[in-house]
């Protein structure tokens, strides 16, 4: 079940892709709305401003017992 789910949102994903590149080859933007960026105040690089730490994700190829103590024999 779960591998047929990973395969529909994999299939979602591509077609998505697919989608995007065509409208790029047509000159169609490819962002709809895309944000606009101020580059004329960037924060300064000298370590005063903190940015808050992004989460983790859970990764289907991390294993998520492999940094425990105890290695259960399989």
């Amino acid at each position: 079940m779960y591998a047929h789910q990973e395969e529909m949102n994999n299939q979602y994903l591509d077609d998505r892709q697919r989608r995007m590149h065509d409208a790029w080859h047509l000159g169609q933007p490819v962002v709809s709305d895309p944000p606009i960026v101020d580059y004329s105040t960037p924060p300064p690089y000298d370590g005063s401003v903190t940015y808050p730490t992004p989460p983790l994700h859970h990764s289907q190829w991390v294993d998520p017992h492999k940094g425990k103590g105890s290695q259960q024999a399989g």
